[in-house]
């Protein structure tokens, strides 16, 4: 009955605006209430961070600073954590596209890319079969951050690859963005998106 009532009132309203510009200007109300209530809603989903180069689309998101990354491989069980213990680790989820190249060879080590903050120091890559340590027994959230983005690689044209990076940060740093070096150069503002 409400539902009915609304759109009779509705109605009545509509059919109130008797000139041409009285309907316009309710339709572009109407109109921009919509836009303004679906874009809230699209701003409180994570759209993570992304820009483009000659060759490569990249995606950042999912980035969390955490003491270190736990995972198992063949049996045995390791963590990731920085070198310096005054360090904690940031880790990313990367989507690398090719929309546009017949075929893209990437080499994803510790150079392949950094993160920057606000007073230009960079933190590089943590690799994740050397910069670990074994572990004894299975631990509570191990393989969270499977599988790693790392190793050589040869996307084709309309493809993708997702994985995890791992960087060692000092605790405290202000991230800024990330830079992608391989095959191609691509800088990710992380914030004022």
């Amino acid at each position: 009955m409400a539902v009915y009532e609304l759109h009779g009132n509705l109605t009545l309203l509509i059919r109130g605006l008797k000139d041409r510009r009285s309907l316009l200007v309710f339709t572009a109300l109407i109109i921009s209430l919509l836009y303004s209530t679906s874009f809230g809603c699209y701003r409180s989903v994570d759209t993570g961070a992304s820009a483009y180069g000659s060759t490569l689309t990249i995606d950042v998101r999912d980035l969390d600073t955490i003491s270190r990354v736990l995972y198992s491989e063949r049996g045995k069980h390791y963590a990731i954590t920085p070198r310096d213990n005054q360090n904690s680790v940031v880790v990313a989820r990367i989507t690398l596209m090719n929309p546009r190249s017949a075929r893209t060879s990437l080499l994803i080590n510790e150079e392949a890319a950094y993160l920057s903050d606000d007073k230009y120091n960079n933190f590089d890559v943590l690799n994740p079969y050397i910069d670990r340590e074994e572990i004894l027994k299975p631990i509570e959230g191990e393989d969270q951050y499977l599988p790693f983005l790392w190793g050589t690689v040869n996307l084709k044209e309309k493809y993708q690859i997702q994985g995890w990076m791992f960087f060692e940060v000092p605790d405290g740093a202000d991230l800024n963005s990330f830079y992608w070096e391989q095959a191609d150069s691509v800088r990710i503002r992380l914030k004022g998106n």
